[in-house]
């Protein structure tokens, strides 16, 4: 499902999100700044992200992330990283 152009969500399970991040692919930095910022929303428990295919891989707490105040911090860290992109239905689909 294509959550905005060049994002789309590959994989889910309750708990597990993999995405294609068009543009993390050839971009190690900006996955590893992926990595870092990520991981310090409450109830995210991991995220994995892979330059090369250009895919992350996010491990989550769903009760966790339905906190107001963290599905704000994800989405605010999301919009950050990848200017120009609507993750709110990525929002629905983590705590929904």
């Amino acid at each position: 499902m294509e959550l905005s152009k060049g994002i789309k969500v590959t994989s889910f399970f309750p708990g597990r999100v993999r995405l294609h991040v068009a543009e993390l692919k050839h971009a190690p930095a900006l996955a590893t700044m992926a990595e870092q910022e990520l991981a310090k929303v409450p109830g995210i428990k991991r995220v994995e992200t892979n330059a090369a295919l250009g895919s992350m891989l996010i491990l989550y707490d769903r009760r966790a992330l339905a906190q107001p105040t963290s599905a704000q911090s994800l989405l605010s860290i999301l919009d950050t990283l990848f200017p120009g992109h609507d993750f709110a239905r990525l929002s629905h689909w983590l705590t929904g």
